[in-house]
């Protein structure tokens, strides 16, 4: 008796777990939104939309390409985008500085222990320079 409701807590969490992943794949926790962009400098928001916090783990742009400067602002500094924990419902801000137009950028972070690679275009936002 003790054997099959083992089983079958066992198979509803590996279920559960399909159900998670599958889910998150569908629906990505990571929102990007271009605020202002220049010749030299691109500014974002990234929004995790998730129960759970992530962790930024690579940040490129265009073809794969690593940005001279790509920092996140984390209490009132500026860091560096890789490594960063963004929790769940939490808004943060970041600035890239380039020298060549962004035309996409791609983000490998993990959430719940999954990787995930996301890739973004960007299009001109019409707001002009800083």
């Amino acid at each position: 008796m003790k054997k099959k409701i083992r089983s079958r807590v066992a198979g509803l969490v590996v279920i559960a777990g399909f159900a998670a992943y599958f889910y998150s794949s569908l629906v990505p926790p990571l929102e990007l939104q271009i605020q202002k962009t220049s010749a030299v400098h691109t500014m974002l928001s990234a929004e995790n939309t998730g129960f759970l916090s992530m962790k930024i783990e690579a940040f490129y742009i265009n073809n794969n390409e690593v940005p001279p400067e790509a920092l996140m602002n984390i209490k009132d500094s500026w860091r560096p985008v890789r490594g960063q924990k963004v929790s769940a419902g939490q808004k943060k801000n970041i600035g890239i500085l380039h020298d060549l137009p962004v035309k996409q950028i791609v983000i490998v972070y993990k959430y719940a222990g999954i990787p995930y690679t996301r890739t973004y275009p960007v299009k001109d936002s019409g707001k002009g320079g800083f």
